[in-house]
């Protein structure tokens, strides 16, 4: 009789729990890269803070959800985080969605007030990046939110020197325009 108690708590204990635990109690930032508005707003409920963490890596979950093109998780996330212009080792929630050439994204951050001129380890702005990416649309885009048109990164390289380096004529002739 007590073998079966013992057997049915081992597998309760070393079975069934973690393998619950991992099913109902998602990481915030496991949330934020493929997880549902739904899924982070009962983390959110049970814990407000949790969105303004920030893990190992240096990431918050606006970041990581930027980063892997979580439009709906971004949605909630840029109305509630203490800081939208959060910057880890790597950048910023909008350089983020540049690199990762998500113009929605970008969009969205950009009217929530995400700062284009900030600058990462690097020096380069988010705006840098687009133009090494040649992503036109979204350059075009963070010059109507006044993205600093004559910033130089580390290596002294402005926008233009990028899109000169790259031959981009069309973004040339945009950026021509802010000039």
């Amino acid at each position: 009789m007590t073998i079966n108690y013992t057997i049915k708590f081992i597998i309760i204990t070393f079975v069934v729990m973690p393998f619950s635990n991992r099913l109902f109690a998602q990481d915030v930032f496991d949330v934020a890269r493929k997880g549902t508005a739904e899924e982070l707003q009962q983390i959110y409920k049970t814990s407000p803070d949790k969105i303004n963490a920030i893990n190992d890596a240096g990431f918050t979950p606006l970041i990581l959800a930027a980063y892997h093109g979580n439009t709906s998780v971004v949605k909630m996330l840029v109305s509630r985080v203490s800081n939208i212009n959060e910057t880890s080792s790597a950048g910023t929630a909008l350089m983020a969605a540049t690199v990762k050439q998500d113009k929605d994204i970008v969009e969205l951050l950009l009217k929530h007030k995400a700062n284009p001129n900030i600058a990462d380890s690097n020096g380069s702005t988010a705006l840098l990046y687009a133009t090494i990416f040649k992503a036109n649309d979204i350059a075009t885009l963070l010059l109507k939110f006044n993205a600093d048109i004559v910033h130089k990164d580390s290596r002294g390289f402005s926008a233009m020197d990028y899109a000169k380096q790259t031959k981009n004529e069309t973004l040339i002739n945009i950026l021509k325009q802010y000039l």
